[in-house]
């Protein structure tokens, strides 16, 4: 009877965590894992490491898990948090060319907590939002403790030829933010300007693509002028067609979106994932979020509250 309860106990940890972030930041990831193809350069070249952990605990978990990794040759010289990176457009717009500069061959996807339960995944880089190549190798395991995981790669490694070359690999991880606000560019009000001015309205991707018409009805609540634009179209060739505004949005844990847009924390901020959408000044780069907290689980009633904080400048 102890036996089978301890089981429950340990399926329920590892379900717990695995249930996280990933399969909503991530989907396609769990389309693939059962494929087990571990990336050919995975102990010759650079990995980036995302980590989705509970609040406050992601540079632990990263500390907790790194020499294991490094003892299995791979090499993992950039540590970001999940969530942050996968934020949205904004937060990826300085980041993808960053790793696309430092050449990461692969991405490790790792979904733990300070206890050791999680499950790790080993994708092939892409340089793209999704930042897996959806075609390319992906490795998982689910494993109840560290211990779990340093036999899972043991056995990986021990069935395929892939050999290390990786001498030089840090003691300790190294941190990175994926996306952050300077204090001189963010403010906490709406610019009046945007009764003037033209605002770009990129078009929805990835997980609200299929939303994009219903974008286009809440927009016409939008006091100013505004036009959708297609979503891989350049800053730069925005400007040159007269938009002086973008709409942004981030996506995350509303604690870690309010570390990311510049907020105080306060205590009473949930676990559960919220937008928060703003205008972005495309010259300045300067950011008005509105004066009040209006984050939100659903894009529609974000949109909404932000839109009701612009029409406070008419």
């Amino acid at each position: 009877m102890h036996r089978v309860f301890h089981f429950f106990i340990l399926f329920w940890l590892i379900s717990s965590v695995a249930q996280g972030q990933i399969s909503e930041v991530m989907p396609e990831l769990l389309t693939k894992k059962g494929s087990q193809v571990m990336p050919a350069e995975i102990r010759s070249g650079r990995t980036v490491v995302l980590v989705s952990a509970p609040a406050g605990t992601w540079q632990e978990v990263a500390t907790h898990f790194h020499p294991m990794l490094a003892s299995h040759g791979i090499d993992a010289i950039a540590y970001y948090q999940l969530e942050e990176v996968m934020a949205g457009p904004d937060a990826q717009k300085e980041l993808l060319p960053l790793l696309e500069r430092r050449r990461f061959e692969q991405v490790a996807v790792l979904e733990a907590n300070t206890e050791g339960q999680g499950q790790l995944f080993i994708c092939t880089f892409h340089n793209s939002p999704a930042l897996v190549a959806i075609e390319g190798a992906v490795w998982h395991a689910s494993f109840g403790h560290k211990e779990g995981l340093d036999a899972a790669l043991q056995s990986a490694f021990a069935a395929t030829s892939i050999a290390s070359s990786n001498y030089l690999i840090p003691d300790f991880p190294d941190f990175f933010r994926a996306a952050s606000v300077p204090r001189d560019k963010r403010f906490e009000r709406i610019n009046p300007d945007l009764k003037l001015d033209n605002l770009a309205v990129r078009s929805f991707t990835g997980i609200l693509a299929a939303d994009n018409s219903r974008l286009e009805q809440v927009m016409q609540g939008y006091p100013f002028k505004w036009e959708k634009v297609n979503p891989e179209l350049s800053e730069d060739v925005m400007r040159r067609n007269g938009f002086q505004w973008i709409l942004g949005y981030l996506r995350a844990p509303e604690a870690n979106l309010k570390e990311i847009l510049g907020y105080t924390l306060d205590g009473s901020e949930s676990s559960r994932m919220v937008y928060k959408f703003y205008v972005r000044q495309l010259y300045a780069q300067e950011i008005y979020l509105g004066g009040t907290w209006d984050a939100h689980g659903n894009w529609e009633q974000a949109l909404k509250s932000f839109i009701r904080q612009v029409e406070s400048i008419r």
